[in-house]
């Protein structure tokens, strides 16, 4: 359930935000009509005269106009959320209802399909790849299901500017979202503020670089001593100017630093819409090959080719993994493929190698009683062949 955790939180998110943000605004306009209509009711009779009194109220209902615009895209955006919210819900319902003990191939083939694309989408994202995550959802029907429209319409902009050295736009975010990022104590907008003073200095503009740190960064550096830390490190480039090769510089100004820049953007962005920090199919993939992973696999005398975890890519990305739980033994046959059980038993030939009794037989009768094993090449009587027992 964790994999579908955010296929609810992120509307929900989008949904509260709506409602936090339009009920500031929406109280500042009304507390603005509310205040126009008490002025001009507070207006004595006899001073009052047609033409202001209808130039007032030609004011008053052009506020109130506004305010209803506004509104209603309120009141649509917020149906817009709701129902994706339902949507997904019934999405989720649907899954839920379907029999998955079949495995990938049974009736549930469609249900393991729709997760799949549907992480590689989110994938895409994650990995900028926008044009290819937008026809994948249009493809395969799932554009109420994935993010596509949130990352395009509220980062990818951010992102663009941030590779060309622009923290404008990722400062507006930050600053749209400044009460939920302190509950968070997200530094993000502190870096960025950072940023832009360094900005400053490189070019060489070090009285501006100054009123900035005055009236942007030092209210920041007395609200925690991790930011009066980082204000203090920011604060070494105005020692050693707009020289482009010193040290402070390349470290607060050159391309790793802009780099971190981008991803704390994408972690922060993340965080604020419930999403998780790993992409679900990277933790879909970790899941798969440490429920598959055995003290064998890595190493090359007991490594197979059919193993994913035993594959070139399956090995490393495997290696932090822990083994896989299992409490019953189970033994694959290396040349026939097959599981060997009672019907199937395993035989050890002298060298120590296992393979299932119908591969040996099967050796045996081609070869006038004789077995080799495939991997060392050694030839032994099928006679002296003895059995294996699975604990």
């Amino acid at each position: 359930m964790d994999l579908e955790h955010a296929l609810l939180r992120v509307p929900f998110e989008r949904l509260s935000n709506v409602f936090k943000n339009s009920t500031r605004s929406i109280e500042k306009d009304l507390n603005a009509v509310v205040q126009s209509i008490r002025q001009l009711c507070s207006t004595k009779q006899d001073a009052l005269k047609p033409q202001s009194i209808s130039s007032d109220l030609q004011k008053l209902i052009t506020k109130l106009e506004a305010l209803k615009k506004k509104l209603d895209e309120v009141n649509r955006q917020e149906e817009q959320f709701m129902d994706l919210l339902q949507n997904r819900l019934h999405f989720l319902q649907r899954h839920a209802a379907i029999d998955v003990s079949g495995g990938p191939f049974g009736p549930a083939a469609a249900v393991h399909e729709d997760r799949l694309n549907r992480m590689i989408i989110d994938f895409a994202l994650r990995n900028e790849l926008w044009d290819t995550a937008a026809q994948l959802s249009h493809v395969h029907g799932l554009s109420d299901f994935v993010e596509v429209e949130l990352y395009i319409s509220k980062a990818k902009k951010i992102i663009y500017c941030l590779e060309k050295h622009d923290v404008s736009e990722a400062l507006k975010f930050c600053v749209l979202n400044r009460t939920r990022l302190k509950k968070l104590g997200n530094t993000l907008g502190l870096e960025l503020r950072i940023q832009e003073f360094v900005l400053l200095v490189s070019k060489s503009a070090y009285t501006e670089a100054i009123r900035y740190a005055q009236e942007q960064l030092a209210p920041l550096a007395l609200e925690s001593p991790v930011g009066l830390s980082r204000v203090k490190h920011g604060m070494a480039m105005l020692a050693f100017g707009a020289d482009p090769n010193s040290e402070i510089s390349v470290e607060l100004n050159g391309p790793a630093r802009w780099h971190w820049l981008k991803s704390a953007f994408k972690d922060t962005f993340q965080q604020l819409y419930g999403m998780m920090s790993m992409p679900p199919l990277n933790l879909a993939i970790e899941i798969g090959l440490s429920a598959m992973k055995m003290p064998s696999c890595g190493h090359a005398e007991t490594a197979t080719t059919d193993c994913p975890v035993c594959s070139n890519i399956g090995s490393s990305l495997a290696v932090s993994l822990p083994l896989a739980q299992i409490g019953h033994s189970t033994l694959v046959c290396p040349i026939t493929k097959r599981l060997m059980d009672e019907d199937n038993f395993p035989l050890v030939l002298p060298n120590g190698f296992v393979y299932s009794r119908q591969a040996l037989e099967e050796m045996a009768t081609r070869n006038e009683g004789m077995v080799y094993c495939p991997r060392s090449g050694d030839q032994y009587p099928f006679a002296s062949l003895k059995r294996a027992f699975i604990l």
